[in-house]
């Protein structure tokens, strides 16, 4: 099976996360790419997909295309006119509405930001980022609390940030996510005990999955949106309402080392078996296989 996956606009992560799996589960040879050829003043494709370069196939050799909210109506439009194919919409983006003439041309319809009891269309499936596979390892554990990320891409970040700062613990603010070199981020981040994760633009931020894969424990806001096999709480991943209780649960499980790393290992565990890369393009080529 020849797979299309198109993308608008890279750093689109959630088309970047299917992208990888895709290309490790079938192969290189049978996923074409067509990255950024409506948007060229972007960069050509997100960290998360060095490596692995865009090429320009024509639609007749696709038989599924995989599409992100970003790419035009008509290009959709066009490949099923000319192969009768199959299409998924991969939305990744940070609202929670559908575009609805994507959605009418969609076999299936993926979004990330899926509201908790909104009753979208029969199309629409739920689909979070996934971890991208990358060997992290550390010596030592010798950072306490984490957090790393733009800091007001959300007013939720700002009150964690400040308690964070105010108890001495690890922060790393920037400007623009573009501005975290991410190998050193992963190798600070590997040597966390626990990483703080709160919501972005979107509810659904890739720290919620690169933490638990670097092995820290993951202490994250709880989200608003339905995530299909989330981490079982308190076993894989530990959730909080505000910036007080996330102080007493660190606090709570600094004090508490075994049953820390039992769920930093559980999570990470999770992360492996249920929410890497190629688990979620096999959910959305499951999706178009019947």
């Amino acid at each position: 099976m020849i797979v299309g996956i198109a993308s608008g606009g890279s750093p689109d992560y959630l088309i970047d996360v299917v992208a990888d799996g895709a290309i490790r589960l079938l192969g290189r040879e049978n996923v074409h790419l067509r990255y950024n050829r409506w948007r060229p003043t972007y960069p050509i494709i997100s960290q998360l997909m060095q490596g692995f370069c865009p090429d320009d196939h024509l639609l007749q050799d696709c038989r599924v295309l995989i599409a992100s909210r970003r790419v035009p109506v008509s290009y959709v439009a066009l490949f099923k006119k000319l192969t009768g194919g199959k299409v998924a919409v991969v939305d990744g983006e940070d609202f929670s509405n559908i575009h609805p003439r994507l959605y009418e041309l969609a076999d299936i319809y993926f979004l990330r930001e899926f509201l908790k009891d909104v009753p979208y269309g029969s199309k629409v499936r739920p689909l979070s980022f996934g971890a991208i596979p990358e060997k992290v390892g550390c010596r030592s554990r010798d950072i306490a609390v984490m957090f790393g990320g733009t800091e007001h891409s959300s007013p939720d970040r700002k009150p964690v940030v400040e308690i964070l700062r105010g108890v001495g613990w690890t922060t790393w603010e920037t400007a623009s996510p573009r501005a975290i070199d991410h190998e050193r981020y992963m190798r600070r981040l590997a040597r966390a005990r626990i990483g703080v994760s709160v919501r972005g633009a979107g509810w659904d931020t890739y720290r919620y999955w690169e933490t638990p894969l670097a092995g820290a424990m993951l202490l994250s806001q709880r989200l608003g949106i339905l995530v299909e096999d989330d981490f079982v709480e308190d076993k894989e991943a530990v959730f909080f309402d505000t910036p007080k209780e996330m102080l007493a649960k660190a606090v709570q499980l600094l004090l508490d080392e075994p049953h820390r790393a039992a769920i930093a290992a559980a999570g990470r565990q999770a992360v492996l078996t249920r929410h890497l890369s190629i688990h979620r393009a096999a959910r959305v080529l499951d999706s178009l296989s019947g």
